[in-house]
């Protein structure tokens, strides 16, 4: 994973250097770190994030999922937090997920 303003430093350096398309060169000399396939495809993300203008929002996860309660449903809706259909859970379920216990 690319991280921290130095090694995004490093290779916008080795960018203006050796130009587009020269991955080895920059991974050989500028981001010794890492390799000219992992400089190459860093290099596609953020020209990417550069043309998109960074208004594309990343592709969404299960963590952005939430349990809404059957007393929950009204106050999102009031608020403008949810939109649409919302899919409550059934009775047998419990608050925290679990099947109540008989």
């Amino acid at each position: 994973m690319w991280g921290g303003r130095r090694r995004d430093g490093l290779f916008l350096l080795g960018l203006s250097r050796y130009g587009k398309g020269d991955w080895r060169s920059i991974s050989r000399n500028v981001v010794v770190t890492r390799a000219s396939s992992q400089v190459a495809s860093h290099a596609q993300k953020y020209f990417q994030r550069q043309n998109s203008g960074g208004n594309e929002r990343k592709r969404s996860s299960i963590h952005d999922i939430i349990t809404v309660y059957p007393d929950m449903i009204d106050m999102l809706f009031e608020q403008n937090m949810v939109s649409g259909t919302v899919r409550q859970l059934p009775r047998s379920v419990g608050k925290h997920g679990y099947p109540n216990p008989r």
